[in-house]
């Protein structure tokens, strides 16, 4: 078993929807969006108390 070949750094890779796990989709959602920090934080305080979290 010979091991994989490096892939360039330049390499641009997009997550397809089946390929992604759902629990970071919605952070990263808030990251991705180019608007001002106070803006993303609202909508991440927004999220974080309608949602609770599942320790399992």
């Amino acid at each position: 078993m010979e091991p994989a070949e490096p892939l360039p750094i330049f390499e641009r890779r997009l997550w397809k929807p089946d390929d992604a796990d759902p629990c970071f989709l919605s952070g990263m959602k808030h990251l991705l969006d180019a608007k001002p920090f106070e803006v993303m934080w609202k909508k991440f305080m927004i999220d974080q108390e309608l949602y609770d979290q599942v320790n399992l």
